[in-house]
């Protein structure tokens, strides 16, 4: 005959066999039924190291919604990478403003995977968070400010003061092409004279926002810059010339035809499709002349 310790034993080992053993799918059922317990161990599931099990308890803790998030404001205090990030992305697609505080302290978390922060911010795209994603821009952390950008991006045109008030403050190259980045994405006016006036490293990169934005005051800038000793700003220039849609860039793209880099004679012959509605041959790098690439033909 067992002894009592002995079968109490056994029944707490098999407890927790079972326990370590639950599915996803009857913890998000328990957890949308309120019990706290799956929830907690449904969030804690998402940091699984079996990449099947992480990936289903992450699409059911979306699923499951509000009566998750507490749990998930608990990950964001984790020191683990895996769940850290799985619970700022969870809580970036439920999209509650009540996240932000928790999300805002994240934010600050040097040395976690801060990006998915910085993508749920833009998600929930509540614009109070303008400030701390414009400060983003000026991290080391690359892929923070890839996210940061994108983030802003997704917040719309109420972001372009505060960004264009970095690029004009900011002495960080890395910090200033993410700034051009979004105002070109979000076609701030505002921008066009400061992006004129931009020299150096990040040429291009104002170059193609001027493109993107395509204001006519660009123009004349445009044009002066399709004599830039960087191919790379030429190459934005014939580019962003074709994206204003102005025929007083067409002598000067036809003359860009002769350019030394095979890329920019391209995209002149491309814009000036776009300008003349006819078909422009150039000279390609082995020195065949054929029209430009279409992606449509």
């Amino acid at each position: 005959m067992m002894r009592p310790f002995v079968l109490v034993l056994i029944a707490f080992l098999t407890v927790a066999c079972s326990t370590g053993d639950e599915g996803v799918d009857t913890l998000a059922r328990n957890a949308a039924h309120g019990d706290r317990g799956a929830a907690k161990r449904l969030v804690l599931a998402m940091g699984d190291r079996t990449r099947e099990r992480s990936l289903d308890a992450y699409k059911s803790v979306v699923s499951v919604g509000n009566v998750v998030i507490p749990y998930l404001y608990k990950g964001l205090a984790s020191d683990d990478q895996d769940l850290f990030e799985a619970c700022a992305a969870a809580l970036g697609n439920i999209g509650s403003t009540d996240s932000l505080p928790a999300l805002k302290t994240a934010l600050g978390r040097k040395g976690m995977r801060r990006y998915a922060v910085a993508w749920a911010l833009g998600e929930i795209g509540d614009p109070s968070v303008t400030v701390l994603l414009v400060r983003s821009l000026a991290t080391g952390d690359a892929v923070l400010r890839k996210a940061a950008v994108r983030a802003l991006v997704r917040l719309g045109p109420s972001v372009g003061p505060q960004v264009l008030e970095m690029l004009e403050r900011s002495d960080d190259p890395k910090a200033r092409r993410a700034a051009i980045r979004v105002l070109g994405e979000i076609k701030e006016q505002a921008a066009v004279t400061l992006l004129t006036e931009v020299e150096g490293i990040n040429r291009d990169a104002a170059v193609w926002a001027l493109g993107r934005i395509g204001n006519p005051q660009a123009l004349q800038p445009l044009l002066k810059d399709l004599s830039d000793e960087k191919w790379s700003v030429r190459r934005q220039a014939a580019q962003a010339l074709g994206n204003l849609e102005d025929a007083g860039a067409v002598s000067a793209l036809r003359r860009t035809l002769d350019d030394p880099e095979a890329v920019v004679r391209e995209w002149a012959a491309r814009s000036l499709e776009t300008l003349t509605g006819k078909r422009v041959l150039y000279r390609d790098e082995d020195g065949q002349i054929i029209p430009p690439y279409n992606l449509y033909h």
